[in-house]
């Protein structure tokens, strides 16, 4: 089985465009079947997440009030296109623009920091097979 590893996620900010480049690579390191199947694909698909800290987390045992934006569950902001690669190569990387209203993932309070991360998943591309039909034999069967 495939592993994905070394994933690392960079934002590039364009305040007056309040444009955002996001740009995520990761590495893929192959099972020894694998690597000996030619022409073998995967299926790529790369999310981004709204980091959530569970409630107890985000407040200390002394503080009378908790923000309640923060619930513990993580959400999703955006998919990138599901894409086919091909390896070699091992190390990947994709990139988009977003405007930073699509990363702002805790906008609707007054945090001034987002936590966001990708998520990188691969999953192989099996091969449909091959089907073909044969000549047609005439024969007096069961004469």
């Amino acid at each position: 089985m495939a592993i994905v590893y070394d994933v690392k996620l960079t934002l590039e900010q364009n305040k007056p465009s309040k444009a955002i480049k996001v740009t995520v690579s990761y590495k893929l390191k192959l099972s020894k079947l694998e690597e000996l199947t030619k022409g073998l694909l995967f299926k790529e698909d790369i999310s981004l997440w709204g980091s959530d800290a569970p409630h107890d987390e985000q407040c200390s045992p002394n503080e009378e009030w908790c923000p309640p934006y923060e619930d513990g569950i993580d959400d999703k902001l955006y998919n990138f296109s599901t894409k086919i690669i091909h390896v070699p190569p091992y190390t990947f990387e994709r990139s988009v623009i977003l405007g930073e209203d699509v990363l702002d993932e805790d906008s609707l309070h007054l945090v001034p920091v987002d936590e966001i991360y990708a998520l990188v998943c691969v999953t192989p591309v099996i091969s449909k097979g091959s089907c073909s039909k044969s000549n047609i034999v005439k024969a007096e069967i069961g004469q």
